[in-house]
Parts: structure tokens; C-alpha cells; sequence
């Protein structure tokens, strides 16, 4: 079981969200991973969740073209404003800072998200770069993206709202995780209201509420 089908097997009454998307919608999230750890790190291997009307792919960062320019947009794009101090690739030293081939393949299903990402300077979104199709690559395990970025203190407390599923696949419709770079955890529904859930569901990526509910089994 991954992380996220631990997390949500073990909830107790959590809050689940139907949220929706335009067509134009462009959504993504970063993080960086190394060992078993998603929280509190700096320096680590890239995972990357795009979404939108047409496409929802979590997976890792092909190296291939990259440049100081995108290193510093895909820092941002995890949390860390002030851009990276180095990046490598999976196959080259720092093994502590990366996630294991075993990890890439059970955990984030072998895939990569995008490859021949190109961002111009003080590119501050996805549509602001360059890149194939999301989920095209021909990139194996050792040229996934190694990330060391600047942080600060409050980098590291930084949070973000995802929904997912009881399988941990990421949804418009399932239940919160509270993302933090040091913690993760669910939000439990005793007091949300329609306001409180319309503001989760956009920080989420969305543009609008569906609807939402608690649950005992998610």
C-alpha cells in the first residue's frame, strides 16, 4: 500500500470533496521525495502531479534539457521561492536524497509526468514552459530530476490541499490531505461548512464545488 492508501485506510471521519474544472484548466503539484519521506526535505527526487480536463498524471521529472532556468521554476512549483541550489539525476550520487527504483516503480507506477521541460526565467507556471505531451517520455528510473532548493523555514511549513481516493490516486472527488513539507494529514469534517469547503476545493486546483460530505470509510 503506498503512503496515501495508508493514510486514508486509517481515517476516521474525514472530509470529501467533489470539486470541478474548466476545460482550460491547467492544475499541478510538486514535491520532492527521498527514501520514504514527502515531508520536511529540500533536496530530493521531483514528483510532479499534473491535471486537468484531459489529463491526470502523478510521476517524476525527466532530466532531459534542463537547465538553471527550469531547476529554479520547478523549486517554486514545490514550495521554495527562492529557486535551487543544485540539481542532479537519480542515477548520480547523494543515493540519501532520492527516492529508490523500488519506490519509483510501487509507488508512483514507473511513470514520468513530463520530459524536455524548458522555462524561461521567472517562469512562475506550467503554461508559462515548454514541454511534451504530460505522461509522454521515453526516460527510465536514473534520469528522474534530483532537487536541492533553497529553503526557508517557512518553505518547509508550506501546505498544500490534495484530494484523493481510497487507492491514493489523486481525484476531484475524494477525500483532503493536508500536504505540508513536514507533515501530512487529513481534515476532519466536524464544523466545515459551504464556505470553508468552497475555499478547500480551490486551493485544491479547482474552480468550483460540487459538493461535500464526512465519511467513516474512505
Amino acid at each position: 500500500a503506498t503512503m496515501f492508501t495508508q493514510l486514508l485506510t486509517t481515517a476516521a471521519t474525514a472530509l470529501l470533496l467533489l470539486g470541478g474544472h474548466t476545460q482550460a484548466a491547467n492544475i499541478y503539484t510538486a514535491f520532492l521525495a527521498a527514501g520514504n519521506s514527502t515531508t520536511g526535505i529540500s533536496w530530493g527526487t521531483l514528483v510532479v502531479a499534473v491535471q486537468s480536463s484531459n489529463y491526470n498524471v502523478m510521476g517524476l521529472v525527466c532530466m532531459d534539457l534542463m537547465t538553471n532556468d527550469t531547476a529554479d521554476f520547478l523549486c517554486r512549483a514545490a514550495g521554495f521561492e527562492d529557486g535551487h541550489e543544485l540539481w542532479d539525476r537519480n542515477g548520480v550520487n547523494f543515493s540519501e536524497h532520492r527516492i529508490s527504483i523500488e519506490t519509483f516503480v510501487n509507488v508512483y507506477g514507473g511513470r514520468f509526468a513530463l520530459d524536455y521541460v524548458i522555462c524561461p526565467p521567472g517562469a512562475r507556471q506550467l503554461e508559462d514552459c515548454q514541454h511534451r505531451a504530460v505522461g509522454s517520455s521515453d526516460c527510465n528510473y536514473a534520469e528522474g530530476v534530483v532537487l536541492k532548493c533553497k529553503a526557508k523555514d517557512d518553505d518547509l511549513d508550506s501546505t498544500s490541499v490534495l484530494l484523493f481516493q481510497g487507492n491514493g490516486t489523486r481525484s476531484s472527488n475524494g477525500t483532503v490531505v493536508l500536504y505540508g513539507r513536514r507533515r501530512m494529514g487529513l481534515l476532519g469534517a466536524q464544523g466545515v461548512d459551504d464556505t470553508t469547503a468552497e475555499v478547500l476545493c480551490r486551493e485544491a486546483g479547482f474552480r468550483y464545488l460540487v459538493s461535500y460530505n464526512a465519511t467513516k470509510y474512505v
